[in-house]
């Protein structure tokens, strides 16, 4: 799987976020990152800087390598905050020492799958369970798949998208500067729910997943 030797492109730790129904634009502002500057991928491998692009018709992602100082999309408090804002967040990171995804449709549900031991905690709904217990990321026999594997099809089932290398290869990338100790200014700057308006007007129409 193309995830476990995401460090080739010069990064041993990565944190990918995906965010439904937020621009780019407006993923950095609630990030605490200031835009700088249109970019590329490559961008993201110097400490601290975030690359984000528009994924299919509803999505952004956010790309962050050798988050040494640890990364801002997987953090708790920016994931709510962007629930709250009426997006949809799903972070996959992988540190020497951890690994994760974190799922978060709504404030008040923050669902956490843990590849390494394929355990699922958190608010799961009867339908979700049962699309995970179908893929097998949760049995507790070792059927060969590695930990990218699992975590790449844990975001499908969150997201209803499965990223794969081509999602990387773009230059359409928005590029802003982020550390941890920004988030929880930024949320308390903006408050919760700020953000009015949609970045679609029918985006409950084109969400490319059901979502639980």
């Amino acid at each position: 799987m193309w995830l476990d030797d995401l460090g080739v492109v010069g990064a041993s730790t990565w944190c990918l976020t995906l965010v439904r129904d937020l621009w780019a634009e407006e993923v950095l502002e609630l990030a605490g990152a200031p835009v700088v500057r249109d970019g590329s991928l490559a961008d993201a491998e110097r400490v601290n800087m975030i690359a984000v692009r528009p994924v299919g018709a509803a999505w952004s992602l956010a790309v962050e390598f050798n988050g040494w100082l640890g990364f801002v999309g997987n953090q708790d408090d920016l994931l709510v905050e962007l629930s709250a804002n009426g997006a949809t967040a799903c972070s996959a990171w992988s540190t020497p020492n951890n690994e994760g995804v974190v799922y978060v449709p709504a404030p008040d549900s923050v669902v956490r799958y843990h590849p390494s031991r394929r355990q699922l905690d958190g608010p799961i709904s009867p339908a979700m369970l049962a699309r995970m217990t179908d893929t097998g990321i949760l049995a507790d026999a070792d059927d060969g798949t590695s930990l990218g594997d699992r975590m790449v099809t844990a975001i499908s089932v969150f997201t209803g998208i499965f990223l794969d290398q081509e999602f990387l290869v773009a230059d359409d990338w928005v590029v802003g500067v982020g550390h941890p100790d920004r988030v929880r200014e930024a949320i308390r700057r903006s408050g919760p729910g700020s953000r009015t308006g949609s970045r679609w007007p029918d985006a409950a129409d084109l969400r490319m997943g059901e979502q639980f």
